[in-house]
């Protein structure tokens, strides 16, 4: 989910079976054009711990340590991420 006003991505989620099949860099691809085409000029994300690595290499930089509640209220550690856009 993108917010254009925040210019934010609020989640992208891909099932566990179906990680490196290349789903989740085309859901980035299309929510990073979508950004573009919204006059956006950078993205910023929460991104869990085990995602960090994914969103470096999509050219993502990290911020700092944050967390992210989850629906139920649980807290999950998190990295605040931001990507430029050209």
């Amino acid at each position: 989910i993108y917010l254009k006003q925040s210019q934010t991505i609020q989640a992208l989620y891909v099932a566990p079976n179906e990680a490196t099949m290349g789903i989740g860099t085309s859901l980035l691809a299309m929510m990073e054009s979508s950004a573009v085409s919204s006059g956006a000029n950078k993205l910023k994300l929460k991104a869990s711990i085990n995602a960090v690595d994914f969103y470096h290499t999509m050219g993502f930089h990290k911020i700092k340590n944050t967390v992210q509640v989850l629906s139920d209220g649980r807290f999950m550690s998190a990295v605040l991420m931001e990507k430029q856009l050209h």
